[in-house]
């Protein structure tokens, strides 16, 4: 893009901690950033806020002001709220056979099953993850009980496994046209993800026909701002 239009420009390093808006409050006309230990300030017609679901609600959290002052578009006192991730668990099959793949990621199983006690909708997505290292399954998956024998095979581990994200539900098929596990007792080393590694971020400026409950209308324009939109996983509805 940078090579094929010369009216775009990208500006790397920069922290953008705060829009400002015109005395009427309808219109962003400054946009405050550090870039390089060094104040700056930008100005454009039409803004678009594409900072992440949680940082671009941490945007317009941080920019109230005198018309404002419940913060950026947030008439609704949503922003910031109704946020979702994807509950996640990393499970590691060590195999018979060594598992060469490079580009393991490349499969997927929605396993949209039915039935489930406390759920009435489909559940479940099985994800390869990318081929495991040895320090990954030293620092991650070992278990807390074999971390005082000195020389686990921790490489041998690493090209004997594959490696699965579970989403939503742990759901795990055996035979998947493979030998016999190594040991006489299917092995699985696995790690719940904490919330500090979430992941799939999204709803935090959700979006609908009711000024009153949303953040965004249906265009992905931010409520009360006339020249502002939110363009990244935070606009849902």
């Amino acid at each position: 893009m940078l090579a094929a239009h010369d009216n775009v420009t990208l500006l790397t390093g920069a922290y953008v901690a705060k829009l400002d808006t015109d005395s009427t409050g309808r219109y962003v006309d400054a946009v405050r950033a550090t870039r390089n230990g060094c104040q700056a300030v930008y100005r454009a017609d039409i803004g678009v806020v594409a900072y992440g679901a949680l940082s671009s609600a941490l945007l317009l959290l941080r920019s109230a002001n005198e018309q404002h002052p419940n913060r950026l578009a947030n008439g609704s006192d949503q922003v910031g709220r109704n946020d979702m991730r994807q509950g996640m668990r990393i499970v590691m099959a060590v195999m018979t056979h060594v598992n060469e793949t490079i580009f393991q990621n490349t499969l997927a199983l929605s396993d949209f099953y039915f039935g489930s006690g406390d759920w009435d909708y489909p559940l479940g997505l099985i994800q390869m993850c990318a081929t495991r290292h040895t320090e990954q399954i030293t620092g991650e998956e070992v278990p807390v009980w074999l971390g005082w024998l000195p020389k686990l095979p921790f490489d041998q581990i690493a090209r004997h496994s594959m490696d699965f994200w579970l989403q939503v539900e742990d759901l795990i098929v055996d035979d998947i046209g493979w030998p016999a596990m190594r040991f006489d007792r299917t092995l699985y080393l696995g790690k719940n993800i904490p919330l500090s590694g979430t992941a799939h971020q999204a709803g935090t400026c959700r979006f609908c026909s009711d000024p009153a409950t949303s953040v965004l209308d249906l265009d992905c324009r931010a409520r009360e701002v006339d020249n502002l939109y939110v363009t990244d996983a935070s606009f849902f509805p």
